[in-house]
């Protein structure tokens, strides 16, 4: 089910974000399968506009079933985000503190995306 309303949602924001042009998918991931306290991340190739989205599996949730399924929608959101900088951020030298930047903004927009969505 998780997997489902992930699609579905990736579908809607896919689109809002101008990323139709993208073959995405999501894939539903056990937490030992993706960094510590990450809840996804996104793999993608910007030549062949191919990405993988991975979120957190349902079962390693510790919080109630509607929650958890709007922060499956922040994780797909948020990786969207990753996604359309991709193109900007690849040619740039990365580093462990403008790696900290990046997610601290990239959490701000989803979040204020996700609340004009949600009013």
């Amino acid at each position: 089910m998780a997997a489902s309303f992930a699609t579905e949602r990736l579908a809607v924001w896919q689109k809002r974000l101008d990323l139709q042009d993208w073959n995405i998918a999501v894939v539903v991931a056990r937490a030992g399968e993706l960094k510590p306290k990450t809840l996804g991340n996104i793999h993608w190739d910007l030549e062949k506009k191919t990405a993988v989205i991975r979120v957190l599996d349902p079962a390693d949730y510790k919080m109630p079933f509607p929650e958890m399924l709007q922060d499956i929608e922040f994780t797909v959101v948020h990786e969207l985000i990753h996604l359309n900088f991709a193109p900007v951020l690849s040619d740039l030298q990365r580093s462990d503190a403008n790696r900290r930047e990046e997610e601290h903004a990239v959490n701000h927009m989803a979040e204020a995306l996700l609340k004009l969505d949600r009013k």
